[in-house]
């Protein structure tokens, strides 16, 4: 995915998942800061993406919705 997320607020849910994804790629995982933000950056544009198709809540995230995003991203 290529296109920057927008400035809209993402739900507490959504940006704690974010902070332990994060985490997990930093700390466990021990991914550079550069490919954890490569990472971090890509979830929250599909987050993003889930919310413009009223999906805003990852229990509402399916298999479609993410091949609708990456199809979104390459246009």
């Amino acid at each position: 995915m290529t296109k920057a997320p927008p400035n809209t607020p993402l739900s507490n849910e959504c940006a704690a998942l974010i902070d332990d994804f994060s985490r997990y790629l930093l700390q466990e995982r021990r991914y550079s800061e550069n490919t954890a933000r490569a990472y971090i950056t890509d979830l929250r544009t599909f987050m993003h993406f889930a919310i413009t198709r009223s999906a805003p809540r990852p229990h509402q995230w399916t298999t479609d919705l993410l091949r609708s995003s990456l199809a979104h991203a390459r246009t």
